[in-house]
């Protein structure tokens, strides 16, 4: 992409945030077996154990969604495995032997799994549909079954039921889930954080190619992303540029006092952008005006992400150099 006097000096994306508790009942999952009480033979059964107790354990483990894989009778890896997250789930002690107690979870009081409740969920310290501002955010989960925490599908760990998450720009997805072995509960919330594209903003940083690299870029950038993140300021960034006095600079090998004298602003929304250079590089092509004159010396943009209305604005602004006296052409 070429445009007349300069490439892009920047783009960046930003985009912003209700506390509440969100009882959980989004769907339960149930499966029943009635099953005819066996007797605990009368020792623990653990890895390295064979024969048809083994073989009982491994169909019940089975049946009750808690996989070890064939049914041999072999007391292996997959079968203690299974044995402790049935444990674990139970609130036994998760040591995988099958003693008394994991025993009688798994036959004698196993026929009435089918009539658990589901189990209690709830989150609190984000609500479905927020808009924060910060990427740190942190979440409670409180149930009374064990509970697992995914962040945009990533497992998610906490500190007892604390869980301290570091969201993305635009919209996250928090999911929660518990189960008692018969029934799952889940509960997804959204959450939409404004701030920065670093992507696209990656992007345009091998793509610089300013005029001016003076003193003054951070000033010019700052404008340009205070125009996205608030189009309607258009007049008073146009206002406070034009009225900077001079300052004493080098553009080109040329030293001497330098002044704004022309301001170009253009903003519009998308409910979304693109996630590829080329995409970037496109999307300025088509809708971005081209260079207004040439007195323009830095071009800056910019995208802000708003969570509370979900739209992307993409902001540009030219900004013109010349001697103190000068007037565009």
């Amino acid at each position: 992409m070429k445009r007349t006097m300069l490439a892009l000096a920047t783009l960046g994306v930003f985009s912003v945030g209700a506390i509440g508790v969100l009882p959980v009942t989004a769907y339960a999952s149930t499966s029943s077996h009635s099953t005819t009480t066996i007797k605990y033979p009368g020792h623990p059964l653990k890895m390295g154990s064979r024969g048809t107790y083994v073989k009982d354990v491994q169909e019940r483990l089975n049946k009750l969604g808690y996989s070890c894989g064939k049914v041999d009778g072999v007391f292996g890896s997959h079968t203690l495995s299974a044995v402790k997250k049935f444990q674990k789930a139970h609130h036994l002690t998760a040591d995988g032997i099958v003693g008394p107690q994991t025993w009688n979870a798994l036959f004698e009081t196993s026929s009435s799994t089918s009539t658990k409740s589901a189990p209690t969920l709830s989150i609190s310290g984000l609500s479905d549909g927020e808009a924060v501002s910060s990427a740190s955010q942190t979440v409670k989960v409180q149930s009374n079954e064990p509970v697992t925490l995914w962040l945009n599908g990533k497992k998610q760990t906490g500190s007892g039921n604390t869980y301290h998450l570091t969201l993305s720009v635009g919209q996250n997805t928090i999911t929660a889930e518990a189960s008692n072995g018969s029934k799952t509960v889940k509960k997804s919330i959204h959450v939409g954080l404004s701030g920065e594209d670093t992507q696209a903003m990656n992007y345009l940083d091998t793509y610089v190619n300013e005029i001016y690299t003076g003193s003054k870029t951070s000033v010019f950038y700052n404008d340009t992303k205070q125009l996205a993140m608030n189009p309607s300021s258009a007049v008073s960034i146009k206002k406070q540029l034009l009225a900077m006095p001079p300052w004493k600079d080098t553009i080109i090998d040329v030293t001497q006092e330098w002044q704004v004298n022309y301001v170009f602003t253009w903003t519009k929304n998308y409910q979304q952008f693109p996630t590829t250079e080329s995409g970037v590089m496109q999307l300025i092509n088509k809708d971005v005006p081209g260079i207004q004159n040439d007195y323009v010396a830095w071009e800056g943009f910019y995208v802000y992400y708003n969570a509370k209305t979900k739209l992307y604005t993409f902001a540009n602004l030219q900004i013109g150099l010349g001697a103190p006296g000068t007037s565009p052409q």
